[in-house]
This record gives structure tokens, C-alpha cells and sequence, in this order.
């Protein structure tokens, strides 16, 4: 399964808002990149003194405190934000991963399978069922949820992940029932060979003929 913490990173990459990139919230996402996250935090909370209600700087002051294990924090801010912004898929992810990070499997479904509903395009929200799915002990459950993530965003992850399902739950296919007579009658052909090769005497030559 794929670790939830790689994702609080990955999704930096999603969390650029809509139009030009304020340069202070790019200031910020560097910080992240980075994994300067006390810095990062710091960064956020001033941000937020001018604009308290924005989920986009909630968002990332959440992500900030989770990547500092600070996960209680972590889930007030996250649910700030979602508060502000219900249907927004970067919150409900994240939310979903820091639900993952602490063995809240079912929370973490509910999250995703919001996403699901309202944006099923979204990147690696399939990838994350199929992983929960697996967990469950539900093979077949879990390979639908990554074709459905192949077939969104052709993620590599989603391939690997239903590769490696298929082959464990289809395993080597027995020989057909006559392949093992006939391989036992080889067998004894190539033995019987043998063995006249091994006990055949030299014939005796003449002398020189003139």
C-alpha cells in the first residue's frame, strides 16, 4: 500500500490556487517542497492573521503541521478548511491520507469515496480505495479501483499495485493432464539412451587390407 505521508508531499504538486500564484503562497509551497515545514508552518500562520478564512492557507497549514507529526492540529486545521470549503477534493484527500496515517481505515474511506462522487477524475482517489480495499482482504474489490485509476490517469503506482494483485491471485496454471505421461515416457527414452550409449562395445576391426 502506498505510505499515506508520501502523499501529504505529492499533493503540494495539486494545491496551486485558481489564476496567478500569489508570490507570498509560492514563497511558502518552495518552503514545502523543500520539507522546511517549521518554517513552512511559520510561513502559513502569518499568511492567515490577514486571511483567516482561507481554506487554500488552512489546506497547507494542515499539511504542514501532519508532515511535523503534529496530527491532532493537524485534523482541527484540515476540517477548518473543509469547513469553508466542503467539496473540495485536496482537503477531503488530505483528510483521507491523515486518517490512513492513523490506522482510521474507515474514515479514511468515507473521505475518499466523498471525492469519488463528486470529482471521479481526481488523481490517485482510486488508487487509494484499491489500497484500502486490500487491506480489507478484498482482492477483486481492490483491482476495479485501480483499473478505474489506470483508466483516469494512467498512474504507474495503479499499474504496479494491479499487477502485482493479479499475479497473486492467479497463480501458475497446472500442466494439462497428458503432459505428465508424456513427459514420463521422454524421460524413459532418453534414459533407455543413455544407458545404450554407456554399454556399447567398440566393434573389432581387421587388420589392414591390400
Amino acid at each position: 500500500m502506498i505510505r499515506a505521508a508520501a502523499f501529504f508531499i505529492m499533493m503540494a504538486v495539486f494545491l496551486a490556487p485558481a489564476g496567478a500564484v500569489d508570490r507570498a503562497i509560492d514563497a511558502g509551497d518552495r518552503l514545502m517542497a523543500a520539507k522546511e515545514y517549521e518554517k513552512a508552518l511559520n510561513h502559513w500562520d502569518r499568511l492567515l492573521k490577514d486571511s483567516p478564512g482561507s481554506a487554500e492557507l488552512l489546506l497547507r497549514k494542515g499539511i504542514a503541521l501532519s508532515m511535523l507529526e503534529r496530527l491532532d492540529e493537524a485534523e482541527t486545521t484540515l476540517k477548518d478548511a473543509l469547513d469553508r470549503a466542503p467539496d473540495d477534493p485536496k482537503v477531503l484527500m488530505n483528510l483521507g491520507f491523515l486518517a490512513q496515517r492513523r490506522n482510521q481505515v474507515d474514515r479514511a474511506e468515507e473521505y475518499f469515496l466523498k471525492v469519488a462522487a463528486n470529482k471521479p477524475w481526481y488523481p490517485n482517489v482510486y488508487l487509494s480505495l484499491g489500497g484500502i480495499a486490500e487491506q480489507r482482504g478484498k482482492p477483486r474489490e481492490a483491482l476495479d479501483f485501480y483499473v478505474k485509476e489506470i483508466n483516469n490517469s494512467g498512474h504507474g503506482d495503479a499499474w504496479r499495485h494491479y499487477l502485482r494483485l493479479k499475479n497473486e491471485m492467479e497463480p501458475p496454471r497446472p500442466l494439462p493432464a497428458f503432459v505428465t505421461p508424456l513427459l514420463v515416457v521422454l524421460a524413459a527414452v532418453a534414459l533407455i539412451f543413455l544407458v545404450a550409449t554407456i554399454l556399447k562395445v567398440p566393434e573389432k576391426t581387421g587388420g589392414i587390407s591390400t
